[in-house]
């Protein structure tokens, strides 16, 4: 029996554990939605702790128990962000069809839109309450757009070794015109309340992807005619 009482001790600490674990990471999510609401009209690097704690109703204390300073609540709120989108896209990567070389364009290629393009937009509407400031022009922090833009790259970069594109110029050009897209895409996409929205998210995609399979059938045309005046 006295080995019943202790291991019930035991399960209630375990239980009572995870549920201020659960409470801390309410708080801390609650610190980040406060600063994110703040960015709406202020820049990013401007917003003070005061600031903070005011919109959360939480004190100073409180404030430093989870953050260091307000540097440090961007720095973890957007170290969530890319890894989430590090860890969609490398799923992506590891069910990506397997593409054919622009010798067999049209006949053998996929025209379908790769996961890769629905999936960023999949991340943004789950972040949109972060993503929508973050990507502010005026705003936002330009350091995280920098690193999304190599994550998108990167991954733009790995679907163009799919489809068989020779790693050159054109292929450089297109990757940057594809990625700056996701942005401009993401911008005008994510609020809805926003006026001058004018395309879904299926004619977004379908979109990129008309860009991606125009840079496959230049390099299928390039090879043509370097074929034909051989």
């Amino acid at each position: 029996m006295a080995a019943d009482a202790g291991s019930g001790k035991g399960r209630q600490g375990v239980s009572n554990g995870r549920s201020r674990s659960g409470r801390s990471e309410n708080t801390r999510k609650h610190i980040q939605s406060a600063y994110l609401k703040l960015m709406r009209d202020k820049n990013w690097d401007r917003i003070t702790v005061i600031e903070v704690c005011s919109a959360a109703g939480i004190t100073r204390g409180t404030f430093y128990q989870y953050y260091d300073d307000i540097y440090d609540v961007v720095e973890q709120l957007e170290n969530t962000l890319l890894t989430d989108l590090t860890e969609r896209y490398d799923k992506c990567r590891n069910t990506m069809r397997q593409g054919a070389s622009p010798a067999f364009f049209p006949e053998r290629f996929d025209t379908a839109p790769p996961q890769i393009f629905l999936e960023w937009f999949s991340f943004c509407r789950n972040h949109a309450d972060a993503m929508i400031p973050l990507l502010d022009r005026k705003k936002g922090d330009t350091r995280f757009i920098r690193k999304l833009r190599s994550v998108i790259e990167e991954n733009v970069n790995l679907l163009m070794d799919n489809d068989g594109l020779p790693n050159d110029s054109l292929r450089g050009h297109f990757v940057s015109v594809l990625s700056e897209m996701h942005f401009l895409a993401a911008q005008g996409w994510l609020d809805p309340a926003d006026p001058d929205r004018l395309l879904e998210e299926n004619d977004i995609v379908n979109l990129l992807n008309t860009m991606r399979v125009g840079s496959v059938y230049l390099a299928w045309q390039e090879n043509r005619d370097r074929d034909e005046n051989a």
